[in-house]
This record gives structure tokens, sequence and C-alpha cells, in this order.
């Protein structure tokens, strides 16, 4: 069964308030990706990629076995954590794996592991979060669907009709011409998607065209003070997001660097609850119970319900979709 349909079976199991059958099926699903996951890598990678996560594997079992078949939750989730896995798949798919860094997975095997051994009932939240973070992987791997965050980059430049290195006449759609290997368009050296050869960050992957360019601190402060400026409020608007994310690939300031900057100007838990709500409508859509999850960390982190709706409304914005969030069942 295609995981977008597992996933469409989940929720009416949780609709259903079985939450323990929700918790104990996200987990054998999530066991699924994940072995999908490595054996993708392992099968495409370079020596130098797979090495590490055989350490890993090798590790775990001491020795026994390289299979990733033969590992449980936790020890899919140990090679996960511990090796290059994650920036390994982070440079085969175009989410960069953004939203599946905020898992947390150890609370992930713990209620899995305490739903099948019945140890005490699993609350609604405990389900719905699973269901979320199992949700959010699979669509980082493409497992399910591309998230709606991934959106079609046009292609601006146009190839030329005679290769210049060899003369053959070329195509409109070609990225190399076939008779003698020369990219009519710079490469990412990472994902190896065509670029433009004015980018200074590959919109694909986050990676930085140029690596021996050094970010100046120039650059830094730039991208600091809008920050600062943007969340100010407490929230950031569609049009901020824009600004700062044209800001950040103009100054070649790579993602895992912008996100810090961010977060030591942003308030922590209208960042937290932005996070939130990314991973609950990766889809596109905020079904009743994930709305009650939400109203949930609302009151946890104690965010002024103005400021929550602005965040939503940022991030459905930012998803190209609108919310829908069903009647209250009877």
């Amino acid at each position: 069964m295609p995981f977008a349909e597992k996933i469409r079976d989940i929720q009416d199991l949780l609709e259903k308030e079985k939450y323990d059958t929700v918790v104990a099926e996200c987990g054998s699903i999530m066991e699924d990706a994940l072995r999908r996951a490595i054996n993708d890598v392992l099968q495409d990678g370079a020596p130098q990629v797979c090495r590490p996560i055989f350490d890993v594997m090798d590790k775990i079992n001491k020795g026994n076995s390289r299979k990733p078949l033969n590992l449980n939750l936790g020890e899919l989730v140990g090679v996960y954590q511990n090796s290059n896995l994650v920036e390994a798949l982070s440079k085969k798919y175009t989410s960069n794996f953004k939203l599946s860094r905020s898992i947390d997975w150890k609370l992930f095997v713990e209620w899995r592991n305490k739903a099948i051994h019945h140890r005490s009932p699993t609350t609604e939240l405990e389900a719905t979060q699973m269901l979320i973070w199992l949700r959010v992987f699979l669509y980082d791997c493409e497992l399910a669907g591309e998230p709606k965050t991934v959106l079609a980059i046009k292609r601006k430049i146009k190839v030329p009709k005679y290769c210049d290195s060899c003369n053959q006449k070329t195509k409109s759609n070609w990225n190399f011409c076939p008779f003698c290997g020369k990219a009519f368009l710079p490469v990412c050296k990472s994902c190896r998607r065509p670029l433009e050869s004015s980018w200074k960050i590959c919109p694909y992957c986050e990676h930085p065209v140029n690596m021996s360019r050094s970010i100046s601190p120039n650059s830094i402060s730039e991208y600091t003070c809008a920050c600062n400026g943007a969340w100010m409020d407490g929230i950031i608007n569609p049009c901020e997001r824009r600004i700062l994310d044209k800001m950040r690939i103009r100054l070649g300031i790579p993602l895992d660097v912008a996100q810090e900057i961010e977060k030591s100007c942003a308030p922590q838990t209208s960042l937290q609850y932005y996070c939130c709500v990314e991973a609950v409508a990766i889809d596109g859509v905020i079904t009743y119970k994930e709305r009650r999850f939400l109203e949930s960390k609302i009151h946890e982190l104690n965010i002024d319900p103005w400021v929550a709706k602005e965040i939503e409304a940022s991030v459905m914005t930012k998803y190209q979709s609108s919310a829908t969030c069903p009647a209250t069942p009877e």
C-alpha cells in the first residue's frame, strides 16, 4: 500500500480515537520509511558516503549484519542520528530535510514502545504528534507526495542552438551536450542540478555555489538586522519571509547559518509555534485533531491568539494552499 494511503488510514484511526493503534502504526511505517531511506543512500551513494553509515550499523549490531532489514526502530533511528544519513538525504531530495530535523526521535521511539507494550494509555496529543512527525518525514523523503513548500523553479537561461565546445546542434531542454559533455548551465556540486550563473546558493539543496567564498561580517550583520526588524512584533508575515529569503540568497548565507541567526532574533515561543504549524500543515490542510493539537501548543507556549493566527496565516500562504478545519464531530 502506498505511503499516502497509509497516512489516510491512520488519520481515520485518529478520528476514531484509537490512539494506541495510531502510535503503533506510525512506528511500523516509520521503520519501513527509514529502511527505504537508508537503502536508497547505500545503493546510490559513493564509498565515502556509505562508509560512515556502515560503521554505525556495525557498531549497533556488533559486526553481525549490515542490512537495515535486521534493525528495529530504535536501531534505525540510531543510524539516522549518528551517521551522515541526514546530510546524504538532504542532497538527494529537494526538501533539504528542514522539517524532519525537528522530530524528537527519542520520544517517537519511547511512545511507540509504550503503545505496543500497553504500559500506559496513549493520549490524543501523543497520537497526533506521532502522526505529524511521521507525515513530515514521509514528505521530506518524497514517499507521500511532494511537500507544499517545494515549488518548481522556472528555467530562465536559454540553451545555445549549437554547443560552443564541439559545435553540435543542441535542444532547448538539454542541460549538457551529449556529444562532448559540456554543461550549458553551472551545476550544483552537491545535488548536481543546473543553476543560474548569478545564483550564490542552490535553491534546491541550499548548498553554497562557491564553497571558497566566505561569509563576510557585513553580510551577517545586515541579515541579523533584517531578522530583528522582521520579528519585532513577535511574528513574521509572508512579505517579510520573502524579503528575508531573497536577502539570504543575495548575501550568500547558507540555510543552516540563517536559521541560527533567526533563532537568536525571534521570540522562542513564536519560533516554536511557527515550526509546529509548518509540520502540521505540510500537506496544506489542518484537520480537526491537528487544530486541537495546535490549540494545546498555544496554551503550552502561552502565545497571544492574535500572534498564533498571524503565524498560521503566514505558513499557509507560504504553502500555497488554504487551510481547512472540519466541523467538530459529535
